[in-house]
């Protein structure tokens, strides 16, 4: 079984002077990115590709049916005035 590992921690590209991994892996396409979110810089790391547009941002409340759908390791990124929630 393959252990999880911080988020886009094997290079592919790289954002802003850090390697990154694109693994960006959508349920529904309701997730931003699926993996650990281990420390407050690969949060940072998330946030910023969703600003440039590298990893995708929910734009809207989910669905009852999406909701139970969240599986371990989901993560969620939102702009708040983008999708108006908080």
């Amino acid at each position: 079984m393959r252990s999880k590992k911080a988020p886009l921690d094997r290079a592919h590209s790289k954002l802003s002077g850090t390697v990154v991994e694109n693994r960006a892996v959508q349920i529904s396409g309701m997730d931003t990115y699926n993996g650990l979110v281990r420390t407050p810089a690969d949060a940072i790391i998330l946030f910023e590709a969703c600003r440039i547009g590298l990893l995708p941002r929910v734009q809207r409340r989910l669905s009852e049916k999406e909701r139970q759908s969240i599986k371990s390791g989901s993560v969620f990124v939102w702009d708040e005035r983008e999708a108006g929630m908080r």
